[in-house]
């Protein structure tokens, strides 16, 4: 079982300025700043995408941990903000994961790459399934 962390469920919030995982998307230039990003701080991080869809992979069980602000207003937040809610899930992609440490990039995008053997195009086929493995365990829990 994997638990997974997602607060705050909509709210939006200043990204550190630290850089992305991807080095083709950080040759497009650094992240913006100030960079408002919107939902769950750990769906932004390429660590914990990573860690996520190694678990979800495994075939671990995915439970969503709320802050209790979110528990209280969680019946609301779906009733009235549920589109808002399926865009972020929707936007997530690994491409903009942000890295804290750059000594880090080598050993996630090596385990990422791990996940398309052999293909020419490693690192972005490897992204896109660690994006849409998170992606889909996330829309499953959502509905």
């Amino acid at each position: 079982e994997v638990y997974f962390y997602c607060s705050p469920l909509v709210g939006e919030w200043e990204a550190p300025p630290h850089p992305f995982l991807s080095p083709q998307r950080a040759a497009r230039g650094a992240p913006p700043q100030p960079w408002v990003r919107r939902g769950a701080a750990a769906i932004t991080r390429a660590w914990c995408l990573f860690e996520l869809s190694t678990a979800l992979g495994k075939g671990c069980k995915l439970h969503v941990a709320l802050s209790r602000e979110d528990r209280k207003t969680f019946g609301d937040i779906l009733a009235a903000g549920f589109e808002q809610i399926a865009n972020i899930v929707a936007a997530i992609d690994a491409r903009d994961a942000q890295i804290s440490k750059v000594e880090d990039r080598g050993y996630i995008l090596g385990r990422i790459e791990s996940l398309a053997p052999g293909s020419t195009e490693a690192e972005a086929e490897g992204l896109s399934q660690v994006t849409a493995r998170v992606s889909e365990a996330l829309r499953g829990w959502l509905v």
